[in-house]
């Protein structure tokens, strides 16, 4: 997240770089801040928030943080899936980033359920290769504990008792 700060402090800094920010976000994303005047810039650190797709939001976020796509390209990527008497779940925040247990810097995992019965978990201790895997309940669980623990505001989910009351 502070990278993502960094990034964007680094692209309000100037017009020229605030208006390459939202070139780029148009383009990228179908974003973009046609009314804002350069002294509420310095609020879009502070105060930047999209409601969006779970596809728009993980491509914002990548945009936002470079050296994601760059990291997860050599990363093993598994789709798990899962029946519906066992979803996954989703959030406000609809991914989650696995900070490297071995490093200061860097990405252990990258976790994006899809939908209710699919999700990719991007792993860096593993050779780049895609692969689709039967979740065990051990999987799931995992997947939706990424997911609560990276939740601002919201769980989505198709299943109301996919945790106990007490886990929320």
């Amino acid at each position: 997240m502070r990278e993502a700060r960094n990034h964007i402090a680094q692209a309000i800094a100037s017009e020229e770089s605030f208006q390459a920010l939202r070139t780029k976000l148009r383009e990228r994303g179908g974003i973009d801040f046609p009314n804002i005047a350069p002294s509420d810039r310095p609020r879009l650190l502070t105060d930047f928030a999209i409601n969006a797709t779970q596809t728009a939001s993980l491509g914002f976020a990548m945009l936002m943080l470079q050296c994601l796509p760059e990291e997860l390209a050599y990363m093993a990527v598994s789709f798990y899936h899962t029946s519906s008497s066992s979803p996954f779940i989703t959030s406000d925040i609809p991914y989650a980033i696995l900070p490297s247990r071995s490093s200061d810097s860097g990405i252990e995992q990258f976790i994006v359920p899809f939908s209710s019965s699919v999700a990719a978990v991007f792993d860096a201790g593993e050779p780049p290769v895609y692969r689709h895997r039967d979740a065990s309940a051990t999987n799931v669980r995992r997947v939706n504990a990424a997911i609560l623990s990276n939740a601002r505001e919201f769980l989505i989910s198709r299943d109301p008792n996919v945790f106990p009351g007490a886990t929320l």
